[in-house]
């Protein structure tokens, strides 16, 4: 498992700033070059590891000593230092695989993926962290001298996590008018348990929606029926009010012709969001700890979303759901409690943990947040609690657990 910092540049000199724009613009040109090659070429990696396709990329367009190749990436963009071509090259691949499958379950006719903006990829080998002075050093070619980036780190309860011994690889991105560095750091996954190694302690199941942010059940599996010990709503409510408030206040100041005070109202918006998400994640932890939770089953928000959910989406449809879930892994993963995202739609075998009834199984009626099943008489039931114990069932299958799995009250 990794975790992601931000790490904003903080006041760097013009030539640095000058520095970090000409690899901010150079690297995605770069992918976009290996791209249109493994297109003239008909590369297909698909069924290569990543360290054989390396190998053939670089003898096909990265000329070393007295080694001539076809192509030459280095006279297509000129990098300070060798690694960006081979982190280039390593995501120009994980690109192309990615766009061949694409193009062939659309059926479209694009001959590469488009390449607006790509953050630029830097190893281990390619830069020093000294976060306790602030300072990034990006190292450069022979005979030139490392550019010292000042940083700040933000002084949030979640930074104290970071440790810089842990950082493997590090992306620059430009958000907004900024520069910013992401910092991936390696972190501890708890062992998956076993079905034995579980007993009949509790388990949770967390749904995260738009009415409620995050929907906790904690059941208790026993040999006869699963029983729900604790369940608990984190309710968006000052979440809801501050994107409704951005959005018209956005709206205003784009018919005044002040569209440029809107990235930095973003901003604020967005570290408010963040505080949220620790907010809700440390309270999850907190229960999970003192329930003693042996494993935590979270909703995969890539599976379609359900109907009737009105206006509400539109108001919270850019709300960093993604950072929520990451949030609470990282928390419970913390708390060495292992955490399984779970699929929520329809599949062959079941239906979709918000259509299905959790007492019988059956398929029911959800509108807005209340649940009803005709087959058991299931009555206004809390859809969101009804869709997190389909969650829990569903990972304690996963995990191959399927006593105690039945009628919950």
């Amino acid at each position: 498992m990794r975790i992601t910092f931000e790490v904003p540049v903080s006041s760097p000199t013009r030539k640095k700033e000058s520095f970090l724009e000409s690899v901010s613009d150079k690297f995605p040109k770069m992918v976009l070059w290996f791209l249109t090659v493994f297109e003239m070429e008909g590369l297909d990696f698909r069924g290569t590891s990543l360290n054989r396709a390396r190998k053939v990329v670089k003898e096909l367009c990265y000329p070393a000593g007295e080694r001539d190749s076809k192509y030459d990436c280095k006279g297509a963009v000129r990098f300070p230092h060798s690694h960006y071509y081979d982190t280039a090259i390593t995501e120009a691949i994980q690109k192309w695989n990615s766009f061949l499958s694409w193009r062939e379950k659309s059926g479209t006719g694009k001959r590469v993926p488009e390449i607006k903006a790509y953050a630029p990829v830097l190893d281990a080998l390619m830069f020093e962290l000294d976060l306790e002075n602030g300072w990034i050093t990006l190292k450069t070619g022979r005979g030139e001298k490392n550019v010292h980036v000042p940083i700040t780190v933000p002084n949030k309860s979640h930074y104290e996590d970071l440790n810089e011994e842990k950082i493997s690889s590090i992306r620059l991105k430009k958000k907004d008018d900024r520069f910013v560095f992401l910092l991936a750091q390696k972190s501890f996954s708890p062992k998956k348990p076993s079905p034995n190694e579980l007993g009949e302690g509790p388990v949770i199941g967390i749904d995260l929606g738009e009415r409620n942010l995050a929907s906790l059940v904690a059941v208790r599996l026993g040999s006869q029926r699963p029983e729900i010990v604790n369940v608990k709503f984190f309710g968006g409510k000052e979440a809801k009010k501050l994107e409704h408030r951005e959005q018209h206040v956005r709206k205003r100041l784009q018919e005044r012709g002040k569209s440029g005070e809107v990235p930095g109202r973003g901003r604020k918006a967005n570290d408010k969001k963040k505080d949220t998400c620790e907010k809700i994640a440390r309270e999850i932890r907190e229960t999970a700890e003192e329930l003693g939770v042996g494993a935590a089953f979270i909703g995969d928000l890539k599976a379609p979303r359900p109907k009737n959910f009105g206006s509400l989406s539109r108001r919270l449809g850019n709300y960093p759901f993604s950072r929520l879930k990451e949030a609470i892994e990282r928390h419970l993963g913390k708390a060495g409690i292992f955490v399984k995202l779970v699929y929520e739609g329809r599949t062959e075998d079941d239906l979709g943990t918000s259509q299905k009834c959790h007492r019988c199984g059956s398929e029911g009626e959800r509108y807005r947040n209340r649940f009803t099943c005709s087959s058991c008489g299931l009555e206004d039931y809390n859809a969101d609690l009804n869709a997190s114990m389909n969650i829990a069932e569903r990972g304690m299958k996963l995990l191959g657990r399927t006593e105690g799995l039945g009628a919950v009250p």
